[in-house]
């Protein structure tokens, strides 16, 4: 083969080269661009996650709330958006620049999502038993998405700034305080309005109880005034004596029962005895489960003297 044949053939094998290095060149500054628009896709959903859990912040504490449930409804959009890109990055065509930064990228994008559902947790269940658990949990995990973004380098990007969740555990700590506020007013109203019902509860049993009770058939009679118990003295010279009155202490477990007309409590009087009374309309006294029937007068007159035991 004479030499300028070689030559010739040489000539066209380095033009061949060139052309498919050029070709490969192209191939991969478009695949490489190509997924450059694939990140950016990435950051702007990681960047709506992260707008959406701050969202947050302006909650009012209570999980039944039309904002609490409208926001869980737009955590389950970016948490459904996050896993779809993850997984369509996890097969994309990255060329050898962006190879190690798309793992990466995935990775954060996994771990955001994680964060959200705890997120989740937290809103709709402030004050569950492992809530304090759960948001130190994001606390952490907040930091650690924080650092894979400042990692993560790909051209027209700024992952640094989509992946930073700013406060969200702070967010979620004022979320549930204000949960435990509200619960603990709600309580608090609750208990004084169940007060104020048992206070008239005992005021309507104190007036029914008043007056002079008998037992039947003996020579044993009692009254009760606004302040407590009078037991009269036996028949007799001490008869003169003042009466004994032993001072309300407590009136505890007041119930009415409407469809009977029948009032219960527990007395505990000065003495520290407590009795269980049972009054049935306005006639029949029970005490300890013996039977009283209501009599005229009082078992004291106006005239008679009554001292305090």
């Amino acid at each position: 083969m004479s030499s300028g044949n070689t030559t010739k053939i040489l000539g066209g094998v380095a033009i061949f080269l060139m052309v498919v290095a050029a070709g490969f060149f192209a191939f991969t500054q478009y695949e490489q661009h190509a997924y450059v628009k694939q990140a950016a896709y990435a950051e702007e959903v990681a960047s709506d996650a992260r707008d959406v859990a701050l969202e947050c912040e302006g909650l009012s504490g209570n999980p039944e709330s039309d904002d609490a449930k409208d926001l869980l409804k737009q955590l389950d959009t970016v948490q459904s958006n996050l896993k779809e890109t993850a997984d369509t990055l996890k097969s994309a065509r990255t060329g050898s620049k962006y190879r190690t930064a798309n793992t990466d990228l995935v990775e954060a994008l996994i771990l955001e999502e994680n964060i959200l559902e705890d997120v989740q947790r937290v809103v709709k269940d402030p004050s569950g038993e492992n809530t304090n658990v759960t948001i130190a949990r994001v606390k952490q995990n907040v930091e650690e998405l924080r650092d894979r973004g400042l990692k993560i380098t790909i051209d027209k990007t700024d992952f640094a700034s989509a992946f930073d969740l700013k406060d969200l555990d702070g967010l979620l700590s004022s979320y549930a305080k204000k949960h435990r506020m509200a619960v603990g007013a709600t309580k608090a109203a609750a208990a004084k309005a169940a007060d104020v019902q048992n206070q008239a509860m005992v005021a309507n049993f104190k007036a029914r109880l008043q007056g002079r009770w008998g037992k039947p058939r003996t020579d044993l009679d009692l009254s009760y005034d606004n302040v407590g118990l009078v037991v009269p003295n036996e028949p007799g010279p001490d008869y003169q004596k003042p009466f004994s009155r032993y001072a309300y202490r407590s009136i505890q477990n007041v119930t009415y029962d409407a469809d009977q007309d029948t009032y219960t409590a527990d007395v505990t009087f000065s003495d520290g005895k407590t009795d269980h009374l049972v009054i049935r309309g306005n006639t029949t006294l029970e005490i300890n489960g013996s039977i009283y029937q209501r009599m005229s007068g009082s078992a004291h007159s106006s005239t008679h003297a009554v001292v305090d035991k």
